[in-house]
């Protein structure tokens, strides 16, 4: 009997031992998205500034699959996520430019601002202040144009249509396959190179219609109305710019 109770005291002692190298007694930790994290340490995304006029998207990794939380408008503060303390912790952005009512997504570098490196304190709730696109980018022709323009064809009262040049059909940006059909009241748009196969048009029931220009240059936005039929308006173009949100 006292030599059980030995071998019982030394376990305990054993267990108390451990504990001081495992944590036994450490803050509670739960499971976050599959990955064990302690729920008392926080961040949240502040897009506020005279400069960020920007809707921004953060994520974990720089190939931007791993998003965190919901897009941030310009002014606003992201809510608090829970996450890993770091001494720094990386994060990746994607900010998103208006051409003519349409969403570009614009996902820079880490030289050109793309990245943001901040310190996450443990059991504290992180703020961390998004830099803005317009101060950040070192050469808008490597972030935005890089030897491309963007055509957007708006589909005023016609059916719906798509659009090619040469043989290739095109989706519209940031769109998904089976997207290359616009319908009326919608306005797509396509962003293509120097390099493109020449003859852009549109098509509508196997009908091919050919828009009103056939040259363009690098770095504008050129924009486009069908009316239905063979009638494609062309609306102008417009220089494209960081700080510029381009109306219909």
């Amino acid at each position: 009997m006292i030599r059980f109770k030995n071998y019982f005291l030394l376990l305990v002692f054993a267990l108390i031992f451990s504990s001081c190298f495992t944590g036994f007694f450490d803050e509670t930790e739960e499971k976050i998205d599959g990955i064990k994290r302690a729920h008392s340490t926080k961040v949240c995304f502040e897009n506020s500034g005279a400069n960020n006029i920007h809707k921004v998207s953060v994520f974990y990794d720089n190939d931007r699959t791993s998003k965190i939380g919901n897009d941030i408008l310009p002014g606003q503060i992201s809510d608090s996520y829970d996450i890993f303390p770091s001494h720094l912790y990386t994060f990746y952005l994607t900010f998103y430019l208006s051409i003519s009512g349409v969403e570009i997504p614009i996902a820079p570098s880490a030289a050109d601002g793309g990245m943001l490196q901040e310190p996450i304190k443990r059991d504290e709730e992180n703020t961390v202040k998004i830099t803005s696109l317009f101060t950040s980018v070192s050469d808008i022709d490597k972030i935005l144009v890089n030897d491309c323009y963007y055509i957007t064809i708006k589909n005023a009262t016609g059916p719906a249509f798509a659009f090619l040049s040469g043989n290739q059909l095109y989706n519209v940006v940031g769109g998904e396959e089976g997207d290359e059909y616009i319908t009326v009241g919608k306005t797509a748009i396509y962003k293509l190179t120097a390099t493109t196969p020449s003859n852009p048009r549109i098509q509508v029931s196997g009908n091919p219609y050919t828009l009103p220009v056939t040259t363009f240059e690098r770095g504008k936005v050129y924009s486009f109305t069908y009316n239905g039929g063979s009638s494609i308006v062309f609306d102008g173009s417009k220089d494209i710019s960081l700080n510029s949100t381009l109306a219909p």
